[in-house]
């Protein structure tokens, strides 16, 4: 599935996001959305590492054009703080090896939105726009 992200992130995305559990993991739900006409719900659980660092990991379901399977990665971001302003930039690596170029902008730890766009300049930039939000379980894992 080529779903697309800044990662989604990503959107990373994300373009950045850490270990379960983590003290200063932040969780971020919202939708993106391409050019391809993919789009969906996506999760980001962001966590601040060392040195500008910041781990992001993005969840996402695919429900416009295309494979409708969900995805997940995970990707190192490279951040900026500035009055309140959290700028996040990097690259997020989607199945099958494409990668994404993510560019994103937190605000006030409330609001999480991004551009994402291929590094190989092909066809498939998009966006994500996310809010601060709670976890909710992983239904495969609460089966087990």
């Amino acid at each position: 599935m080529r779903l697309r992200i800044v990662g989604l992130p990503t959107l990373i995305l994300v373009t950045a996001c850490c270990l379960a559990g983590a003290a200063d993991e932040s969780v971020y739900k919202g939708t993106f959305k391409d050019e391809a006409g993919r789009k969906g719900p996506l999760e980001c659980k962001l966590a601040a590492g060392e040195a500008g660092k910041w781990t992001a990991n993005f969840s996402a379901k695919n429900e416009g054009s295309g494979p409708k399977r969900p995805f997940a990665t995970t990707t190192e971001l490279t951040g900026k703080e500035e009055d309140g302003k959290l700028t996040l930039s990097g690259e997020v690596k989607m199945r099958r090896g494409t990668a994404y170029l993510v560019s994103a902008e937190l605000v006030d730890k409330k609001s999480l939105k991004a551009t994402f766009k291929r590094k190989d300049g092909k066809k498939g930039s998009g966006s994500f726009d996310l809010a601060f939000g709670e976890a909710e379980p992983d239904k495969d894992k609460a089966k087990k």
